[in-house]
């Protein structure tokens, strides 16, 4: 059984797959982005309120204000952690756009051949052809199928689902369940 996978527009594959790539990042550190700053933000508000030391661990004296340092604490890393999140976005997605270019500079066309044996990757760039045993793991993102090597968040191969047929994509499954690939 061979699956044979052609791309004629590979520019606007690659930019779907990286912002699809990048929404499943998101998803991953959604409470490192968004929960914890919350929480460091409720945590320090409280803290402020409670600056007379109802609540403080301490003697009135000395008063420590347990829940302003910590809210201070973890709304600053939390926010130096989204500021740092947003740059690696502004950076992923120039370096998608320069890929974009070199694909509008070539062919545009990415040609992926899947069988029993190799799994084959070629465009005007590069040339892959990659073994079974090194798929570790595939994991599904709105219309994509990606692929990857490794314990990595890189994907070695993405397929749009809305190109294959569904016998296709039958056994693409097919052979993903019979070489043991992860899913996750």
């Amino acid at each position: 059984m061979e699956i044979t996978i052609k791309y004629t527009d590979a520019a606007r594959a690659c930019v779907a797959v990286n912002k699809a790539t990048w929404e499943m990042y998101m998803q991953k550190s959604l409470y490192m982005v968004y929960v914890g700053p919350g929480i460091g933000f409720l945590l320090l508000a409280f803290g402020i309120y409670d600056f007379n030391g109802y609540f403080s661990i301490g003697n009135t004296k000395r008063n420590f204000h347990f829940f302003f340092w910590v809210g201070l604490f973890l709304f600053v890393t939390y926010s130096l952690h989204l500021i740092r999140v947003l740059k690696a976005k502004k950076i992923f997605f120039k370096s998608s756009e320069e890929s974009v270019l070199r694909h509008s500079n070539g062919t545009n066309e990415i040609l992926i051949k899947i069988d029993d044996e190799f799994l084959f990757y070629q465009s005007s760039h590069l040339t892959q052809k990659m073994s079974w045993s090194l798929i570790t793991r595939y994991a599904f993102y709105k219309n994509f199928i990606f692929i990857y090597t490794g314990d990595s968040t890189l994907v070695s191969m993405f397929i749009d689902r809305t190109i294959i047929t569904e016998n296709d994509y039958a056994d693409l499954i097919t052979l993903l369940k019979k070489h043991e690939v992860k899913y996750g």
